[in-house]
Formats: structure tokens, sequence, C-alpha cells
């Protein structure tokens, strides 16, 4: 019975089908988070090279559509993105409440 928040992901986004046809499973939302700060990352540092203030302003007020599906970085590159509440069920982890709680 346990309700718990869980990070929201696109499964319609091209990565969950070639994560799908990869590994045989729908990818969880941590994987979803794995790739989206990897593309972010190669971006910045595309970019800014190995200038650690330049790949930080980078990230600053920042939107990317990704994985995740819209994720915000804020003044101080802190990233937000969308949840949903799932709750633990005969065992298994369920969806709670389909709704998005937050897409920021």
């Amino acid at each position: 019975g346990l309700i718990y928040s869980y990070p929201y992901h696109d499964l319609l986004h091209p990565f969950a089908g070639k994560y799908l046809m990869r590994y045989g499973q729908v990818p969880s939302a941590f994987a979803a988070e794995a790739y989206d700060a990897m593309i972010t990352l190669a971006e910045s540092v595309g970019e800014c090279g190995k200038d650690t203030s330049c790949i930080h302003e980078w990230y600053t007020s920042r939107e990317y559509n990704g994985a995740l599906g819209t994720v915000q970085f804020d003044e101080v590159a802190d990233a937000k993105y969308g949840f949903v509440f799932k709750k633990i069920q005969d065992g298994k982890f369920a969806v709670y409440d389909v709704e998005l709680v937050e897409k920021k």
C-alpha cells in the first residue's frame, strides 16, 4: 500500500523504443534520466570543452525535451521535470494516479 513519487518518462520518445528493442523491456525512469543526463552532458561538453564554468552555465535556465519529457534547468542548473504517483499493490509496482502531478 506504500504510495510514492516516481519520475515521469516519455515512453513515446525514440529512446524508449530503442531500449525495448535492445534489452527486451520497457526502460525505467532511471534509464531515461541517465540517457538525458548523458545527452545533455555530451552537448554541453561539445560546446564548452573542458571549461567547467561554461558547462555549468550551459545548463542554467535551459529547457531540454528528452526521454523524461520536458526538463527545465533553473538558474542554478537544478533539473525539474514531471512525476507520477505509484503504489505497491499485491507486491507489485502500479501507477496510483495517471495524471501528471507536476510538469515543470
